[in-house]
């Protein structure tokens, strides 16, 4: 496959450090481990992506589906780097998974043509 042009370039660099990101929010999916008495905040998509907007200046970053149908969405504030990675169900519930500080987004390599 040829790389015509440098938007092209762009945007295939733009769609590896989304899969990246994403591919971050799984694992801290996969590794979050739950208490039996963990409280788990569950709401509408809108309400909890406007709370973490409001508490923690926290943006969708990126988004995913996991095999089970779910929508894994990775929100970061790119001012101080806090991060929350939340869920949102087949059912239209999200559900916060975790968080944390520090986010640093991967440096964008350059793709190039491939051989």
């Amino acid at each position: 496959m040829r790389l015509r042009s440098e938007a092209a370039k762009r945007r295939l660099d733009q769609t590896l450090s989304a899969l990246a990101l994403i591919s971050l929010a799984a694992l801290a999916l996969a590794w979050a481990v739950r208490e039996a008495d963990a409280q788990v905040l569950c709401t509408s998509t809108d309400a909890m992506l406007r709370r973490l907007q409001e508490r923690y200046g926290e943006e969708p970053t990126a988004a995913g589906v996991s095999a089970r149908g779910e929508l894994i969405t990775l929100v970061v504030d790119p001012k101080d780097g806090s991060w929350s990675v939340v869920r949102t169900l087949p059912n239209g519930m999200t559900c916060g998974v975790i968080g944390g500080e520090g986010w640093e987004a991967a440096p964008a390599k350059d793709v190039g043509e491939p051989t």
